[in-house]
């Protein structure tokens, strides 16, 4: 079977000016300590790559072991892969003349986007003319998916699922329907009798992206807005087609615009959707999907955006990447791996050689990748990617709330352990939270559980929730007041305890069974000790109201202190506290799907629920906890850890003052650590009144690697 990259493809590549920015199908990509544009395609060559040490922003100079028959390679089994999946939706969707079968409406739970990525795939990976009809007619299903009647209200829009009852702009659905239909029309794939067919419900689909607004806040589904568009509009510009030169024009001009402003929103306050393990990955591919239209386009100045925008991802992703785990170093915006940290995309990491294997299978949407290894075709830089070889890491960054608030997020990653936390509640617009705010990971493998703090209801905390047509893992808002340095942290958790109205996948109400904060360690290291005694994880028991749970595993060790945990809290007059029960602890061995088994800490703040839920609102929980983490040098480095983070509690200051609401602790790290303060109000959640380390108040910049300022660049 062929590939994109065969001859055939790259004439057609040169005459549609696919590499029109990068000059005469030349090489293109990065621009971050890359020269003549070359990017990462010079990082991986068999010599160090040399990376300008006065180059702003740049990582410094790393050999990366990783030759360039090392990406061929990787790309080539990703291409095996999707090889496979094209084979399994074939199989899946067999029509009795040998045809791709097309489900009516309500006959399949298959996503709608799934029969445009199987053509895509099938078209990019190369096949002969019985594969291309296949491709087409695929492409033509999924056109029946989407809402044609222009009195609808939701015209243009495309199902999620087949068997969704109805089109919902909500769930992003025709900005992924549209994902494939763009790298079809930016690659040459659709002949111009079916783009001219479909145009109106191309375009149709366009409007409905408009409508939907989701810039510059929601990161992933904004740029694969701009992708959506930019591909699709620079086809039809260089249609030939006056009516859709002039639809394709304003789209790209649509595109340029909103990345502009996404640019300024990221210069300003960082990335919103940080480090996510999941949407990371639609990140990449919407800004490959950009990257292939704006060179179409040649749309030089449209390029160099999406390239640096490409580029700052990449310098973040690598920032923040813990090889010893092979996997994203918490803190994470969204994740639906509470105790892994694990998605999609782990596999963009191990394309880039960022670590040393994927987790996970590959999906159809990845084959954005194969445009990767083309003349003109987008490759990280090396200044980029060089921020992977420094071997201990302080990366200071923001991200932004809607508006222009903004929060600060620290990780802290050396060869052994890695440890990182962000200081407000990710927001989401329903009763599911997603985010990993406080988490650390030690030397180990990508199926072992990380150390991460997690409250609950349903004395479940990675049981997953309705959400819509989906279904999530979810947690209660942490809320957290936090301070980091190093690798130490304290933590000041407020948890709601609000009935979150949980919805089970019947239709039905989830029931609330307790108030818990769960800390989440690894069972399958070398030790686990709980108050200062190895325990065997795969045990029930008990601990102290204050515990102490250390983890220990080859060259790193890391523990978690409670330094104080109330029962039920709840607001009452003129903002004063009342206070009633005690927390009590249990352990509790915690199965993780798919991954190592792990133990959890549950503090139980309130047993069960009042038969009122509603007396709940005004009511929260407090968690109280240093965590800090450390080199191993030897067998009894747990048990050294677990005693000092005991005297470190044990020297504390910690006051709650039941008449105003307000908390405050002080606590300093072992060996000496920093000192460590944060004061806060409780009567309202969201109210941080200091952090400080050493008496100093942290600051947070959009994106800092050790010292140096990283920018997105034009």
């Amino acid at each position: 079977m062929q590939s994109l990259a065969n001859a055939a493809f790259l004439r057609i590549a040169c005459a549609l000016a696919i590499c029109g920015a990068a000059g005469a199908c030349g090489g293109g990509g990065g621009s971050k300590g890359a020269s003549s544009g070359s990017g990462a395609a010079d990082a991986a060559g068999t010599s160090p790559v040399e990376v300008p040490g006065s180059d702003a922003g740049v990582a410094p100079a790393c050999s990366l072991a990783d030759a360039a028959a090392g990406y061929a390679a990787r790309i080539d089994a990703l291409g095996t892969d999707l090889d496979a999946l094209v084979a399994q939706f074939e199989r899946d969707y067999s029509a009795s003349d040998g045809g791709i079968a097309c489900p009516a409406v309500g006959q399949s739970t298959e996503q709608v986007s799934a029969w445009g990525n199987y053509a895509f795939v099938k078209l990019a990976r190369g096949t002969d003319a019985a594969g291309t009809a296949l491709a087409l007619s695929a492409v033509s299903c999924m056109f029946t998916f989407q809402d044609t009647k222009t009195s609808d209200a939701n015209y243009g829009v495309f199902r999620f699922h087949v068997d969704d009852p109805a089109p919902d702009p909500s769930t992003n659905s025709t900005e992924f329907a549209l994902e494939p239909v763009g790298w079809l029309m930016a690659l040459g794939f659709l002949p111009p009798s079916l783009v001219q067919k479909l145009a109106p419900q191309i375009s149709a689909g366009l409007d409905a992206i408009d409508a939907h607004e989701e810039c510059p806040d929601y990161t992933n589904i904004c740029l694969l807005q701009q992708g959506d568009r930019l591909s699709i509009g620079a086809a039809f510009a260089g249609s030939g087609n006056a009516t859709l030169v002039t639809d394709g024009q304003s789209r790209i001009a649509k595109a340029q615009s909103e990345l502009d402003t996404w640019a300024a929103t990221v210069k300003d306050g960082g990335v919103r959707e940080f480090d996510s393990p999941t949407y990371a990955e639609i990140q990449v591919e919407a800004l490959l999907l950009a990257h292939e239209g704006a060179a179409l386009a040649a749309n030089a100045a449209v390029q160099a955006r999406v390239d640096g925008a490409l580029d700052y991802l990449w310098s973040d992703f690598a920032a923040n990447v813990f090889a010893s785990r092979g996997t994203f170093a918490p803190p994470y915006s969204r994740t639906y791996d509470f105790a892994g940290g694990q998605g999609v995309a782990s596999y963009a990491l191990w394309l880039q050689g960022l670590v040393a294997q994927a987790f996970g299978p590959a999906d159809t949407t990845m084959a954005a990748w194969l445009s990767t290894v083309q003349n003109g075709g987008y490759r990280a830089p090396a200044g980029a990617l060089c921020w992977s070889a420094q071997p201990t890491r302080e990366v200071i960054s923001t991200w932004q709330q809607s508006g222009n608030t903004q929060f600060g997020r620290y990780a802290y990653l050396t060869a052994d352990y890695s440890l990182g936390s962000a200081t407000a509640d990710y927001p989401v617009a329903s009763n599911i939270q997603d985010d990993l705010l406080v988490g650390g990971s030690l030397v180990s493998s990508p199926t072992t559980p990380l150390l991460s703090v997690v409250p609950d209801w349903l004395d479940a905390p990675l049981t997953p929730i309705a959400a819509g047509d989906f279904s999530k893992v979810t947690h209660l808002p942490l809320d957290p007041a936090v301070v980091q340095q190093d690798g130490a942290l304290l933590l000041l958790a407020r948890i709601p305890a609000m009935d979150p109205d949980y919805e089970a996948s019947d239709g039905g109400v989830v029931q609330l069974v307790n108030l818990t904060t769960n800390l989440i360690v690894p069972a399958q290291v070398d030790a686990v000790l709980v108050d200062g005694t190895m325990v065997d994880p795969t045990k029930t028991g008990s601990a102290s109201a204050t515990p102490v749970v250390v983890a220990q595993n080859q060259t790193g060790v890391m523990g978690m202190a409670v330094i104080e945990a109330s029962g039920l809290d709840c607001t009452v007059d003129a903002g004063a506290i009342s206070q009633s029960g005690a927390p009590h602890v249990d352990v509790l061995p915690l199965a993780v799907s798919g991954e190592g088994a792990a133990l959890r800490l549950a503090i139980r703040h309130l047993d069960a629920p009042p038969a009122d839920t509603a007396s709940l609102v005004p009511c929260f929980a407090r968690v109280a906890l240093l965590m800090v983490g450390r080199h191993c040098d030897g067998a009894t480095c747990g048990a050294t850890l677990s005693s000092d983070l005991a005297a470190a509690v044990a020297a504390s200051q910690s006051t709650f003052d039941t008449t105003t609401g307000i908390w405050t602790v002080t606590v300093q790290s072992p060996d000496g650590g920093p000192t460590l303060h944060v004061a806060r109000a409780t009567a309202v959640p969201g109210s941080v009144m200091a952090t400080t380390v050493n008496g100093v108040t942290p600051t947070f910049v959009p994106l800092m690697v050790n010292g140096t300022t990283v920018p997105l660049e034009p």
